[in-house]
């Protein structure tokens, strides 16, 4: 990547090299004139000069290109396969019609699908003047869907491999992070729908929609980053709980005790990488994914509540000029070090020391449950010093 990000730098000493490309494209194709009934009268002239445009017409090219299609497909020995409406499948029903011969080139499949598309009525008036109206809603109509094997763009074979995945979903866009088998570590951001970009969808505005790509990622590795190598300073647990002024307008403190505070905070973790940043309402919503009908009541209002908190406290922004709001990496920091301190030191160990395991201690045990136990002695230790044991 073009831009330096800090997981990288960490993590250096232990990579061989490293690339960056673009994995998979897919356009959408449109018939530009199509869409609008000018449009469509232009392109029918230019094809038909002279003849005029009316429905049977138009139905009987549709059936000419399927009569056509099932001729040619007939002819070279192509199945084509009727898949069901909604069916999800279709490029693993491709792979099981895969040529076996190597030296294969050309189309060996064609599935056909129905899905909603733009379909234009053609009628003509009392005083036989043409009408053009789209059909609304979209019908569904036949789409056709050709597998082809090219010998530069063919499918390539993949080593299988155990994988550990690390996965976030912002709507339409997707960040990931796994490895392949020990041997690689890869980033990924998957946009389903280049509108949640932003910057224009035809293809001359590959170049910013890719540069906005990248960003994403470099974003998303500072966040991992960040709550990787989390911390607590000395006055971090006495500054948080304490209120906190922005402006003329007093704030309450960030209470991480609170088990509402506690929601907030791994749910502003979680919307860290979030491309462009979250909303109060996008916080709301991870809040409910995360705590379920516990937290069923919070709403966008609260979290706007919550959030001005945490800025008084330095642990988001908010994005200029925008109603979204951002994690600075040194909140990330914090919030992350509280929460595993919390949740995978102080809550294991004093339920262990609360309620000792007895019997017959298991035949392995993991090194960090080991240290688990260490703790929970020495602590138990402590207890009993401060007469807060039996």
């Amino acid at each position: 990547m073009s831009l330096p990000d800090e997981f990288s730098s960490y993590v250096a000493g232990l990579l061989d090299g490293r690339y960056d490309c673009v994995d998979r494209i897919v356009l959408n194709g449109y018939f530009l004139m199509g869409q609008t009934s000018g449009g469509l009268l232009t392109w029918w002239n230019e094809l038909w000069p002279g003849a005029p445009l009316d429905q049977k017409r138009l139905e009987q090219m549709a059936g000419d290109f399927s009569r056509r299609l099932h001729a040619f497909a007939k002819k070279h020995q192509i199945p084509v396969i009727y898949c069901p409406l909604g069916d999800k499948t279709k490029h693993q029903r491709a792979e099981k019609l895969r040529p076996q011969d190597p030296a294969f080139q050309g189309v060996f499949a064609i599935l056909v699908a129905r899905a909603p598309a733009l379909v234009w009525k053609a009628k003509r008036n009392r005083q036989g003047k043409l009408i053009l109206r789209r059909q609304t809603p979209w019908p569904l109509v036949q789409h056709y869907h050709f597998h082809i094997l090219d010998p530069h763009w063919g499918v390539l074979e993949h080593p299988a491999y155990d994988l550990t995945v690390f996965k976030l979903v912002f709507g339409k866009l997707v960040l990931k992070m796994y490895d392949k088998g020990g041997r690689l570590l890869r980033i990924e951001a998957v946009v389903n729908n280049v509108d949640e970009l932003r910057c224009g969808k035809r293809l001359e505005k590959l170049p910013p929609m890719l540069e906005q790509l990248e960003r994403m990622v470099v974003n998303f590795l500072a966040a991992v980053q960040a709550a990787h190598l989390s911390y607590l300073d000395s006055g971090a647990l006495d500054r948080l709980p304490t209120p906190s002024v922005r402006g003329t307008q007093r704030l309450a403190g960030v209470d991480l005790q609170k088990p509402r505070m506690q929601a907030v905070a791994q749910a502003v973790v979680a919307c860290a990488p979030s491309p462009g940043g979250f909303t109060a309402a996008q916080l709301a919503e991870r809040v409910h994914e995360q705590q379920g009908p516990a937290m069923s009541d919070y709403d966008a209002r609260r979290a706007a509540y919550d959030l001005r908190k945490l800025r008084g406290k330095q642990v988001v922004q908010r994005v200029e000029r925008t109603r979204r709001y951002r994690v600075q990496p040194a909140g990330v920091r914090v919030l992350a070090g509280l929460l595993i301190l919390r949740e995978k030191v102080i809550k294991p160990v004093l339920a262990g020391v609360a309620h000792p395991r007895r019997g017959r201690p298991p035949k392995t045990v993991a090194p960090l449950d080991l240290q688990y136990q260490n703790l929970q002695k020495q602590m138990l230790a402590t207890l009993r010093t401060l007469k807060l044991a039996a």
